[in-house]
């Protein structure tokens, strides 16, 4: 009786879960379709300024444009403990007669993806081609962004220092030793309530 009674759960469970994971497809394929558009409208790559003499290659050009603050995902091996807790410490806090269901459908999600992570080639490419780039960039390289363009720069690190030290000299800047944004900002409020005929009383102290 009581397999019988274990099967009708799981039964039940397996109905909840694809029918709350065929919403997620239906979610995703939207989400899915909206990129499509906004990357057939704007169909460009970020441009790469490479001022050293290092050489590289295809894969690592699409790696760069993706920025220096790019981070790879992490492999699920590194982080499923901490998810599988954080999940159980919020299941707890659902009604004890829905808890296994949701238990349940949590325990398919890992699965999943385990099983989707080991399976993803271009992830892995994409980690190999990263640990290249570290490796390159730490023989005194360094990535920026321009300052006029969207475009990576990719330079020596002293030529770098060179250029940010000409453009302090050349436009003076020079260095203060206190913060000036409160001064700053009690002349502005003062201004603004001396402003009668601009701007009214409730204007100002919003």
């Amino acid at each position: 009786m009581q397999e019988y009674v274990d099967e009708q759960i799981n039964r039940l469970m397996d109905n909840v879960y694809q029918k709350l994971n065929k919403q997620l497809d239906a979610l995703t394929a939207q989400t899915n379709t909206g990129r499509d558009n906004n990357t057939n409208t704007n169909n460009f790559q970020t441009r790469i300024i490479n001022l050293t003499n290092v050489k590289f290659t295809k894969k690592h050009t699409k790696i760069l444009p993706l920025g220096p603050n790019y981070a790879m995902e992490k492999e699920p091996k590194h982080y499923i403990d901490e998810l599988i807790i954080d999940t159980e410490t919020a299941l707890r806090q659902l009604e004890p007669k829905i808890q296994d269901t949701y238990r349940h459908l949590a325990a398919k999600q890992f699965k999943h993806i385990m099983m989707t992570n080991r399976q993803n080639t271009l992830h892995k490419i994409y980690q190999h081609t990263m640990t290249e780039l570290k490796k390159m960039l730490r023989n005194n390289l360094t990535i920026t962004k321009a300052d006029k363009s969207k475009a990576i720069v990719i330079i020596n690190k002293n030529n770098l220092e060179e250029k940010v030290d000409k453009f302090i000299q050349e436009n003076h800047i020079r260095q203060i030793n206190k913060d000036p944004t409160d001064k700053y900002q009690k002349q502005i409020q003062q201004t603004i309530q001396k402003c009668d005929l601009l701007i009214d009383n409730h204007a100002k102290n919003s």
